[in-house]
């Protein structure tokens, strides 16, 4: 006979339970394994032979105990229950009589005996990682894992651990997510593991955004995380992952930062007209304001001889009546007149001359046009340029 209250049972059994698939080859993989020992420590175990997961709990019993019981039918029965009701649960020839209050259910058990669990294999290493970083390790690459490829080594997530750092990589031919931690290790060389998909979603589930560690092992065919009296054991994916070095680009001198929230939400609009089976978008890459060094390219539809302007409030002015949203970066920009310029702006956005932030005459303009385009520019200070961006986006 086993005792335990509802709240202590819920918790362990809704953790192993996402272990367990609906449609299963063998009657047992249904069930979940409850093993006591004689001081009444309790473990339930849980596998698709894949993925095993395993929860601690303390409850009371008559002495030792293995037993099978049908996993999803047993979580139904202990959510539907009263908050802090005590279980009891019975067993006799074959079937488990469950009592809690004036409530009693029979459920039917399985050999403890035909459980399967997953091969150990010798252990190659181990490493303590917080918490929160296995889970932003986790969540970092996840997304960019393959769903049923037949390259099988794409299923599933590179765990990659040398001497100083722990990283993830995921790719599905078509894009590549790596994250990378520092922490020192006692890894003399590289170890590399392929973690299936199944086994880096129930690690997301188990680890939370604290500091406590993570207890990781890895063996030669298998991987074991543990944390919080839970512990999940994984079979690892036997191929050998693509070399990930050689498709991150190296040397790259074109950084681009943005407001996360705003490009999120500019992406999410543009993929509603987006073709529904490859969901691309175009992006259009023009250089921030602020990263110029003192002046801002504004695109003039209709570029007149205007009246001599020569303050800031004359040239916003002006700009208001003719300038557009439009801001782009030109290859070559010139301030004045071509055989005198006051100032020359050079394609990487470098500032030649001028020692104001005036602009002496607008009739002298156009300079020069964009590159590939007939659409003049024309150069302003740049706060005068942020001042009229945010006047137009009012």
């Amino acid at each position: 006979m086993i005792k335990v209250s509802r709240d202590t049972l819920l918790g362990p059994l809704q953790r192993v339970l996402s272990v367990i698939e609906r449609r299963h080859t063998l009657p047992i993989l249904s069930n979940v394994l409850i093993e006591i020992d004689e001081q009444g420590s309790a473990t339930l175990k849980a596998t698709d032979l894949e993925v095993e997961l395993h929860a601690s709990l303390e409850l009371e019993s008559d002495g030792p105990r293995r037993v099978t019981l049908p996993a999803r039918k047993l979580g139904d029965i202990v959510r539907a229950l009263p908050d802090g009701v005590e279980i009891t649960i019975e067993f006799d020839s074959g079937h488990a009589v469950i009592r809690a209050g004036r409530s009693r259910f029979r459920l039917q058990t399985l050999g403890a005996d035909e459980f399967p669990s997953i091969e150990r294999t010798e252990v190659r290493t181990r490493l303590a990682v917080p918490q929160k970083v296995a889970k932003w390790l986790v969540d970092k690459a996840q997304f960019s894992m393959a769903h049923q490829d037949v390259r099988y080594y794409l299923n599933g997530m590179l765990l990659e651990v040398d001497g100083k750092h722990v990283r993830s990589v995921a790719t599905d031919g078509h894009r590549l997510a790596m994250a990378e931690h520092e922490i020192a290790t006692d890894v003399d060389s590289v170890i590399q593991v392929i973690v299936p998909r199944k086994g880096i979603n129930e690690i997301g589930r188990m680890v939370s955004d604290v500091d406590d560690d993570v207890s990781i092992a890895i063996g030669q065919g298998h991987v074991e995380f543990s944390v919080d009296g839970a512990r999940l054991i994984s079979k690892l994916i036997d191929g050998r992952f693509p070399d990930y070095r050689r498709v991150v680009p190296q040397g790259g001198d074109k950084l681009v930062s943005a407001n996360r929230v705003g490009l999120r939400e500019a992406l999410a609009r543009a993929s509603i007209l987006s073709n529904e089976k490859y969901r691309g978008i175009g992006l259009e890459l023009a250089r921030q304001l602020g990263a110029q060094p003192a002046l801002a390219a504004v695109l003039v539809r209709e570029l007149s001889p205007g009246p001599q302007v020569q303050t800031r409030d004359e040239i916003k002015a002006w700009l208001l009546a003719n300038a557009t949203h439009d801001y782009h970066p030109t290859s070559t920009c010139r301030m004045g007149p071509a055989e005198d310029p006051l100032a020359v702006v050079d394609a990487s956005g470098n500032l030649h001359g001028l020692d104001g932030l005036m602009i002496a005459d607008a009739s002298i303009m156009p300079f020069v046009t964009l590159a590939n385009t007939n659409v003049p520019a024309f150069m302003v200070a740049e706060k005068v340029a942020r001042d009229l961006l945010a006047t137009l986006s009012r």
